[in-house]
């Protein structure tokens, strides 16, 4: 899924008025400011993340497919915002659980589903919109951890399985932060096979279409698991990688072989009461002739 949506919202200040451009993001989306007093008029605020650590574990629940999703968000805010709480949105994949923990520098942080009070607010991401949630913090210091903990279940698309992450990392790119670099840890505990990963467009192209870029992984197996491990290296001077789709086969999840066996056996079944029932009327039939 996705880095922090940091389409936090990123805060301007103009001729002394506030301009809050919301970024569409697939992570983190920059904050807004709630606070009653005003931000300083200073030079343009910014929100920088030099560096993400995303990490899946895929893995079967009650007989479906599931990611569990663990992201690590080192942010570092511009003096002129320390100390005022700030909006921070995040979309989340369909069917994510409502379980969601985050945390600001160690500290539970509450939250709400914007989606669900405002189904107007969806964001744009290769496999279909999803619903955006929404939290605020408070940074005291220019430095704060931010975690995110979800679970959702992985989608089937024709005969793969595949997944998402949101990554929109543009809103956290400027000239102090010119550079940022996803680092990815995701690992496999099913029965996978025909792994690809691509970079495709998302919520912050200026085109949408269905361009696919391979991703280059390292891949692992070891008792049964497969891990594959790749970076995404994002830079001001350059186009954003996009969003990273996940597509791949998996054999744990099954129809089962005996369902088979149930539709033969059930074809045989139907198939000999209809001789019988034949059999049975013909039998009547001649009867009543020879009468």
């Amino acid at each position: 899924m996705a880095v922090f949506i940091i389409s936090a919202l990123l805060v301007l200040l103009l001729a002394g008025a506030q301009i809050v451009n919301v970024a569409s993001a697939s992570s983190i989306i920059p904050p807004t400011n709630t606070s009653t007093a005003p931000l300083p008029t200073t030079t343009v605020s910014t929100i920088s993340m030099p560096v993400e650590y995303i990490n899946y574990t895929v893995s079967t629940i009650n007989g479906s497919l599931w990611a569990t999703v663990d992201g690590t968000y080192p942010l570092h805010f511009s003096s002129d915002m320390v100390g005022y709480q700030l909006s921070m949105e995040y979309p989340t994949p369909p069917g994510t659980t409502s379980d969601i923990k985050i945390t600001a520098d160690g500290q539970p942080v509450n939250w709400s589903n914007l989606t669900q009070t405002n189904p107007e607010f969806t964001h744009y991401t290769f496999l279909g919109r999803w619903p955006i949630i929404i939290c605020t913090i408070q940074p005291n210091t220019p430095d704060l951890l931010m975690t995110i903990h979800y679970q959702h279940p992985i989608q089937q698309v024709n005969r793969s399985y595949a997944f998402l992450y949101d990554l929109n990392i543009s809103p956290y790119l400027s000239d102090s932060s010119n550079g940022s670099i996803a680092y990815f840890n995701v690992r496999f505990d099913t029965e996978t096979s025909n792994i690809h990963v691509y970079a495709v467009l998302g919520d912050s192209s200026v085109q949408r279409n269905d361009t696919k870029t391979p991703l280059y992984f390292a891949a692992n197996r070891d008792k049964g698991t497969q891990t594959l491990t790749f970076n995404v290296t994002s830079s001001l001077s350059k186009p954003v990688p996009g969003d990273e789709l996940f597509l791949y086969n998996d054999s744990t999840v099954q129809v089962p072989e005996f369902s088979l066996w149930i539709i033969l056996i059930a074809l045989s079944v139907m198939a000999i009461l209809a001789a019988t029932l034949a059999f049975t009327r013909n039998k009547f039939r001649n009867a009543w002739c020879g009468t």
